[in-house]
């Protein structure tokens, strides 16, 4: 899951990770995100990539599906997340640089 135009051809093993109650992190894209599908939580953990502005988010708005975009049509951040994992919880953080976040 993204907000920009890639394909994947792993899209069946979505099901598997859906019927497990787990995590997908995702590297491809070079800006960072959050989404949520099915219950099942999509990590774009952007790779410290040059992302450029409007290159991750192609309008999609914050919502049910995007819970975090690190872009947006005026600029995209350069960073990374970290993982913070046990049986109970994940957290993770986000760790931007160069973002002009959205507007609430």
């Amino acid at each position: 899951m993204s907000s920009t135009t890639n394909e994947t051809d792993l899209a069946p093993l979505i099901d598997i990770v859906t019927q497990h109650a787990g995590i997908v992190l995702n590297g491809h894209d070079h800006c960072l995100g959050h989404y949520c599908v099915n219950n099942t939580n999509f990590i774009l953990s952007g790779g410290a990539g040059y992302p450029q502005a409007d290159d991750c988010s192609y309008g999609i708005p914050l919502g049910p599906y995007a819970q975090f975009l690190g872009a947006n049509v005026l600029s995209a951040a350069n960073g990374f997340v970290t993982m913070n994992i046990s049986k109970q919880f994940v957290n993770f953080e986000y760790y931007l640089r160069g973002f002009v976040p959205y507007s609430v």
